[in-house]
């Protein structure tokens, strides 16, 4: 539709809609791209003001090495290219490798609706997002994806992303309303509703996650509710992990790559090719709800505090679990997990289990509910 080859365009009141990519060479159709120049080197500023995008195949708009700025805007029914099934996301940033060039994306005030396998995705760049809706995404023609707001690490730059998700609503997609790796700040938000796959996998609220090949990221969530998604509300593996003011509720039931079923509100795990893993730090936050755990850790050291985790069922199939606080050691050989001033209540085995974790449980209450706390042979708990 429009590309701006390192120059600076601006593309505003205006409707882009239904182009498409050469299926020969499978060229990809672009609504609107902004791409550095190899001839020059010059990196390309595309904005776009008070537009539709819609309908385009294989992208909505693009960011290649070039910088993006979008408000306004909406970006919707983005389709996969016909002859391979690739592409179909709204908005995507990623670096220009033959130039090691990574440009920064806005998108501002704009909706982000019904595009395959991603509403937006950022790959070693920078993209903020702000006062925007993005719903309904669709999954890739594979039968996977679906996520509203993806980051990743681009290997060939050494980059991950850096990606801020704030004053949004990231409502009704599937996978994972936000998901990650680099550095992951959410704040002031909505993020409810994702959706299971069809195979009956999770459909976290917010998943961060380590690249293997790639330095651990952070996440850094504040004052925001995650309501209503499958598998976690928020899911951690390996980063490090701070969660202030949050209200994570009603999250479903999903089944695992193991074919368990689980619905924590705070799931963090550390995989053995990321330890020592990043902390979890939560505060201030209430947990409602849930399904086996409300806060489920393995290997994950930490702390819990100023908090109400409440409301937790076992698990549907065969009754286990059902811990408001489950924190195992997994198999890292130390793991340090402190509770503090926190209220603990109608969990239905038991408040809080230590499982070969040192535990520290200060000022808190633990009520209604069977067992307040459990220790399995391995733990060591201050109480």
């Amino acid at each position: 539709g429009l590309l701006a080859l390192g120059r600076e365009v601006l593309l505003s009141g205006s409707v882009v809609r239904h182009t498409l990519g050469r299926e020969g060479d499978l060229r990809a159709g672009f609504g609107a791209m902004s791409a550095a120049a190899v001839e020059t080197g010059r990196e390309a500023q595309l904005e776009v003001v008070g537009s539709l995008v819609a309908g385009n195949r294989a992208m909505g708009v693009v960011g290649f090495g070039g910088d993006l700025a979008i408000r306004d805007t909406v970006i919707r029914d983005t389709e996969a290219r016909l002859s391979d099934g690739f592409g179909g996301r709204g908005v995507e940033v990623q670096c220009r490798t033959d130039l090691e060039v990574c440009g920064v994306a806005s998108v501002a005030h704009s909706l982000v609706v019904s595009n395959r396998d991603a509403g937006m995705f950022v790959s070693g760049a920078e993209l903020r997002v702000t006062d925007s809706v993005i719903r309904n995404q669709l999954p890739a023609v594979a039968g996977s994806g679906g996520s509203g707001v993806v980051a990743g690490c681009d290997l060939d730059v050494g980059r991950c992303a850096a990606l801020l998700v704030e004053r949004c609503l990231v409502a009704s997609n599937l996978t994972s309303g936000i998901r990650g790796e680099g550095d992951l700040t959410i704040t002031d938000s909505l993020v409810r509703d994702t959706g299971p796959q069809p195979d009956g996998a999770p459909g976290h609220g917010i998943h961060a996650a380590c690249d293997p090949a790639a330095p651990c990221g952070r996440l850094d969530v504040q004052r925001t509710v995650v309501a209503r998604n499958h598998g976690a509300g928020v899911s951690a593996v390996g980063v490090a992990t701070t969660l202030t003011g949050l209200w994570i509720h009603d999250t479903h039931a999903a089944t695992s790559a193991d074919g368990s079923d689980f619905g924590h509100g705070v799931m963090a795990t550390c995989p053995a090719w990321a330890v020592p893993c990043g902390t979890l730090t939560v505060s201030l936050s209430h947990i409602a709800s849930s399904v086996t755990a409300g806060i489920a850790t393995e290997g994950v050291p930490g702390s819990v505090s100023t908090s109400l985790v409440e409301g937790v069922q076992s698990r549907p199939a065969d009754a286990a679990f059902g811990y408001g606080l489950q924190l195992a050691r997994g198999d890292v050989a130390a793991v340090t997990f402190l509770v503090d001033r926190c209220v603990v209540r109608d969990a239905e085995l038991a408040g809080v289990f230590f499982a070969g974790v040192e535990g520290i449980l200060a000022g808190s209450n633990i009520t209604q509910t069977p067992f307040p706390v459990v220790l399995d042979a391995a733990a060591d708990a201050q109480l």
